[in-house]
């Protein structure tokens, strides 16, 4: 079976953009901040209140693909594939979703900020192997219930999103700067393989919505090719000491469509790179999943839907809000 990657490294908040433009610093926990963001509020509005046009069922027809294996993951919900055969290899990811609206993943105490990240991306790599590449977007969502703007029990809430890429284990992730994200967005991203006896990667972001486009050339120490993922993920929150905090709590999600799902896999039989989607490799779907130590209880946080029945398209859905302790899971 193959192992989750399970440890990234996510970089956590420091500051929120209040409505007027300035900066307000909230706590010591969220200590770094994620640049070049795009500013988005959804007063009274929850996931669950958003119709979605997109549907994916959540059981599979009588003609749908191969089902694949299933695993729980601490911090991944979606999918990953491995090669087909043992002389191949994936020098091509692909896919494009849309932004969804996000909300408080559990009530906060009043008088205690809390924040709500997770992140949205494809890659390259991270399965029984260190090397990776990835990019994609993050949102976070705040809520600071004691803001001096408002009476104490009217809470503040801001919900941000920037574009991102990361490379490990050298390079941590990296936002994009003068990229704006907002809820709605379609954004379309690609991660490629230069040349096949390089360790050059070329990434594309696109928000088709706003016409912005990003690209980088990136090259790694040791190219990632053992696996391929369109993941949506619960952060990692380290301390500026480098201690493991546990895992943010993620917050509420209008489901992720996970669209044109497509991985390129090339072979020292067959250099030619050759289009695949997840049903014609083997594939994992992967659900986000909370176990408490103090009370055994297990919780699953975010699943993945089956494909579709042409393997190219799948969701990611939001699925319960419990508590997180104090410094995440």
């Amino acid at each position: 079976m193959a192992r989750l990657r399970n440890e990234e490294n996510k970089v956590p908040l420091a500051r929120a953009l209040r409505k007027d433009g300035a900066v307000q610093k909230l706590s010591k926990a969220a200590s770094t901040a994620l640049l070049s963001l795009s500013l988005l509020t959804l007063p009274g509005q929850s996931a669950a209140q958003v119709q979605q046009s997109e549907k994916i069922p959540d059981v599979p027809s009588s003609s749908s693909i191969n089902l694949g294996s299933q695993s729980d993951s601490k911090n991944w919900s979606g999918y990953f594939v491995v090669p087909p055969s043992h002389d191949s290899q994936f020098v091509e990811v692909s896919s494009r979703f849309r932004v969804p609206n996000i909300s408080a993943g559990c009530e906060t105490a009043l008088g205690n900020p809390q924040a709500f990240e997770f992140s949205i991306w494809i890659g390259i790599g991270g399965i029984d192997e260190n090397s990776l590449i990835q990019a994609g977007i993050r949102g976070v969502y705040l809520v600071y219930p004691n803001h001096s703007r408002f009476m104490a029990t009217t809470p503040y809430t801001v919900s941000m999103f920037n574009a991102f890429y990361e490379t490990s284990p050298d390079i941590k992730a990296q936002p994009v700067e003068n990229f704006n994200v907002s809820s709605g967005d379609e954004i379309n991203v690609r991660i490629s393989r230069v040349k096949l006896d390089a360790n050059l990667f070329h990434i594309q972001i696109t928000n088709e919505t706003t016409g912005q486009s990003y690209s980088k050339d990136v090259e790694l120490p040791k190219s990632p090719k053992m696996s391929a993922e369109w993941i949506v993920e619960s952060p990692l929150l380290i301390s500026p000491k480098g201690v493991n905090l546990g895992y943010l709590p993620i917050p509420q999600f209008t489901p992720v469509t996970f669209n044109d799902v497509s991985a390129g896999v090339s072979s020292s039989s067959s250099p030619a790179v050759i289009q695949e989607n997840i049903s014609r490799l083997p594939y994992t779907r992967s659900n986000l999943s909370y176990s408490s130590d103090e009370t055994n209880d297990s919780y699953q946080l975010a699943s993945a839907t089956y494909l579709s029945n042409d393997g190219s398209q799948f969701q990611v859905k939001y699925s319960y809000c419990t508590p997180i302790p104090a410094g995440g899971y």
